[in-house]
């Protein structure tokens, strides 16, 4: 494993087209920690539904409120917090999207799909909704 570190914070606006920076900036770390194209579309698919719950259900698409994105990786994980500046929410009132009855839902399968992808995934309501979350790295 390389035992450079990366790390990276970026304030976003409300707004969807953040998602494009994203992934843009992360190219670096799919070089740097050679992750396999399987890890770092997880990744991204974790770190797009964080932002996109902190943009829609956070901020309310509020473009006066931001985004925060920090990530950092050393040679054994990647931790990455996304915190906006809405109300906070409850995770146990979130409903299970496997149950029949939101199988169809258009929405509510993103903090689902972020738990099945990443190793630890907490949050902190101090102000706004704080999603923290870690990837381990297989050992290579």
């Amino acid at each position: 494993m390389n035992e450079t570190n990366f790390h990276l914070e970026l304030q976003l606006t409300s707004d969807k087209e953040a998602l494009i920076l994203i992934e843009k900036k992360l190219q670096d770390l799919k070089s740097l920690y050679s992750l396999s194209d399987e890890e770092f579309f997880n990744l991204m698919i974790a770190i797009t539904e964080g932002i996109n719950n902190a943009i829609s259900h956070g901020n309310q698409y509020n473009t006066e409120k931001k985004v925060f994105f920090s990530l950092f990786a050393d040679e054994d994980e990647i931790r990455v917090t996304i915190h906006d500046e809405g109300l906070g929410f409850n995770p146990d009132d979130v409903p299970d999207p496997r149950a029949p009855e939101n199988v169809m839902k258009d929405s509510g399968r993103g903090i689902f799909i972020i738990k099945s992808l990443m190793n630890e995934v907490s949050y902190d309501f101090t102000h706004g909704t704080k999603l923290i979350f870690k990837y381990k790295f297989k050992s290579k």
